[in-house]
Parts: structure tokens; sequence; C-alpha cells
């Protein structure tokens, strides 16, 4: 398992996430508790969190874990499904009562199918819930766990009493201070092992609390805010499409934006102004939702239709979760239908999640388009995907979101060790992806 890391934040959050393979001795530790009522295992997982310079706390109920989360706020908790007068659900339903917006790593010696419901249960309370693991644990994969933890930001930069940030941070704010900035999640055609785009996802670079995911600023925006936002990326994606290419690499980015913002924001003029005279460029893909797209779905097509026009894409994203009417779905001229990461997950031994992913495979290639999964994050659900036909994939396998200075760095530092021209698409054997292998490693 010790390829099972989650892509965090979901769908619905998409914070900054980077895997590292080590760890600085010099940083402020982060806050681990441990909840189980085998002593063994606690000493085992307060050890590795020491060696991975977290701050540990064990509990062997959910009554005291209650108690010490009214203290301070971990960035990840380990959780054994069968507990001293308790068990993981309540733990679950505690943590959601709570508003833990941390990690929840659930661990039992306990039959998969059982530790996968359980995990189902805490995303069903939108609870950050890692791939469970199972007993006896893996000193290798845990110390992965804890280099997820090490990467969030946000959970490092929290403090002993310290209140969650979520409702600190405000876009209209951000906007106005020039905090915001984007971060890049290569894409990768899954059948010719090639990189082809990048996702753009919004950050907030706080001057107090360090770099913030979309979880910390996008539920109370406001509409002209969100509005702000989608122009300001549409912007960034087309001069940041240049500066791809004049580096050498041809991407097509994807910006996330909403149905309501397209009219108003004039696609076509802008893309026209910034790409005249580029005749090579490999255009743009606009992701929208499915319950969006299905409010005017004659909107929808009226827009996507002009947009096809100047090379711009709609794609709409997180397909099936809004169990939409697949004949409206079906009149719309999208380019790509992205499958959702909750049911990339785990694909390779959840029957229902992969029949799910090959549905939606089988109905994007009748539809005439492509299917692109979210949130890979192991070389068994790439290797299931691709045998479904998928034909690109985002996730941690390959990459985290990253800044765009690093990903081109990235990029480069490849083709040269390639020792070989670059390409226009540097090609990523996916061979023999694992915690080691990834385009980038810190």
């Amino acid at each position: 398992m010790s390829k099972e890391l989650h892509r965090l934040v979901g769908r619905g959050d998409k914070a900054a996430v980077n895997i590292s393979s080590g760890f600085d001795p010099n940083a402020t530790p982060s806050i681990c508790f441990i909840v189980d009522d085998e002593p063994a295992i606690c000493h085992f997982l307060s050890h590795a969190a020491t060696e991975c310079a977290a701050m540990p706390e064990s509990f062997s109920s959910i009554k005291r874990l209650s108690v010490g989360l009214s203290k301070r706020t971990p960035g990840l908790i380990f959780l054994d499904i069968s507990l001293e007068g308790s068990d993981a659900i309540d733990g679950i339903r505690m943590l959601a009562k709570s508003n833990f917006s941390g990690l929840v790593q659930l661990i039992s010696g306990a039959d998969r199918e059982l530790l996968n419901d359980v995990r189902h249960v805490g995303e069903q309370y939108s609870l950050r819930m890692l791939p469970p693991l199972s007993k006896p644990l893996d000193p290798g994969t845990v110390k992965e766990v804890f280099g997820l933890l090490r990467s969030e930001t946000d959970a490092a930069a929290r403090s002993e009493g310290e209140a969650p940030l979520a409702s600190a941070i405000d876009l209209k704010e951000a906007l106005q201070h020039s905090w915001l900035e984007f971060w890049y999640q290569p894409k990768i055609d899954l059948r010719k092992k090639m990189l082809v785009g990048a996702e753009m996802l919004a950050r907030v670079q706080h001057p107090v609390h360090g770099l913030l995911g979309p979880n910390t600023f996008m539920p109370t925006a406001d509409k002209h805010s969100l509005f702000r936002l989608t122009e300001h990326a549409l912007h960034e994606a087309l001069r940041s499409g240049i500066e791809y290419d004049e580096a050498g690499f041809h991407l097509r980015l994807s910006i996330n934006t909403p149905v309501s913002a397209l009219m108003q924001l004039r696609v076509p003029a802008v893309v026209r102004e910034y790409h005249r005279g580029r005749d090579n460029w490999p255009g743009l893909i606009l992701e929208v939702t499915e319950d969006e797209v299905l409010d005017d779905p004659g909107l929808a097509h009226e827009i996507a239709t002009q947009l096809k026009l100047y090379g711009v894409l709609l794609s709409i994203d997180d397909f099936g979760h809004a169990y939409s009417s697949l004949a409206r779905i079906k009149a719309l001229p999208v380019s790509e239908l992205k499958i959702d990461p909750t049911f990339a997950s785990n694909c390779a031994v959840d029957q229902r999640n992969a029949a799910l992913c090959q549905t939606i495979v089988d109905l994007a290639h009748r539809f005439g388009c492509l299917a692109c999964a979210e949130g890979i994050e192991t070389a068994d659900e790439l290797r299931t995907l691709q045998a479904m036909g998928c034909d690109c994939g985002q996730g941690f396998l390959f990459a985290p979101p990253m800044p765009k200075t690093r990903l081109i760095g990235a990029l480069q530092q490849r083709a040269r060790h390639a020792r070989i021209p670059r390409p226009s698409t540097p090609a990523l054997s996916t061979a023999n992806y694992g915690p080691r292998h990834r385009l980038v490693s810190h």
C-alpha cells in the first residue's frame, strides 16, 4: 500500500500538496494524533512521527480524542476502526461535527472491503480520508504518510490553540492584495505516456498563514469575486501558455470556470489578443461542472460552439457526480469528460469504482470525447485505467500541483537528463512510477 496516498483535498479543495522524500530538521514540527487502543501500535507510530519531525499524541478512545481536539488541532489523525468502547464511525461523526480539516488515516487488521466502507463514510462527511492502511503497518508507507503531512503548509503553520484558517481568508481580500497565484498539475496522455497539458489550480500566498488551498477562501466567495478569479485565471493561462511554448514545451492548459462567467469574459476577444500571429497555439480547456452545464444546456452549447472556433475546448469536470441526464450531455459539443477522483481512487481493487470508471470511459468515447481520470495515486490504478482505454490522467502518481517555474525547471531537467533534443511534448515513462519516480519529488 506504500503507493496509495490520497489526492487530498479532493475535487472540492485541491490544496497544494507535495510528497517529500525527506524532512527539514529545522522546520516547525507538525502535530499528529494517534487513536488506537493497542500500546504497541501507538509506540510504533509515535516513534515514526518523531523521526519524521512530527509531534505525536496518543489516545485510546474517541472520548479522549475529543478532549485532545479541544486543546489543539493536528494535521493528521491515525484512526483505528475498532476502539475501546467505540469505533471509527463514532470518530468520523465527531470529527465532522468538529469541522476537522486535517488528514484522516484509517488503520486496522480488518479486511480491505470493510476498511474502504469506513473510508467512504468519512468521505460522505467531507473528511479528507487517506487510503486505509492494513496492520501490520509497513514502516516505509507510514513514512510516506508523514511526508504528506509535512508538506501540508497550512497544517504545519498551525500551532497549539490556533483556530482553523478556513474562515479567516476572504477571496475578495486576496484579490485586492494580489495574494493570488496559480499552481499547475501535469496532465498525462495515458496511451502515449506523454505530458500533454496541465491544470491550473488557484492558491493564496498569505503574508501570515503562508500557502493556502481553495478550501480556505472559496466557500465564502461572492459571485463578483469568483468572476474576477476566473478573469485572472484566463489571462494567466494565456500568458503562461506562451511562456511554456517559449521554454520549448507545447502544453494545453486547463482552468476551472463557472459557465455564468464565460459570456461576460468575452473569451474569444481575449484569446485573439493574446495569440494573434501564433499559429501553433495548443489551445485552452475550460473545465465546467456537470450541474452548471445542465442548468442551461442551450447556452452551454452556444458558448462551447463559439469557443471551439478559437481553439478553446469545453470539459465537464467531476463527471458522474451530479448523475445528469445523458441525453442532454450528448447534445453538448464537449471535448472531454473528467472522471471524478472518488471513482478513480482505488479502482484497481474496488469493483464498484472500476465499473463506474469503465462506464464513463465508454460513454466519453461514444460521445466522441476524451476521458480523463483525476486523482491517480498508484501504479495499479494507472494500469487499470489504461486497460479501460482511459485517454488522460492527473494525480500524485505523476506529480502534485506546483508553481509554473518549478514545472518548467523539472521538465528542462528531465530533458537534459535524457540527453536528447527537448521534444515539444516531453515523454514521461509511467512504467515504473512509484513514490520515487514522480515528475517532481520535492
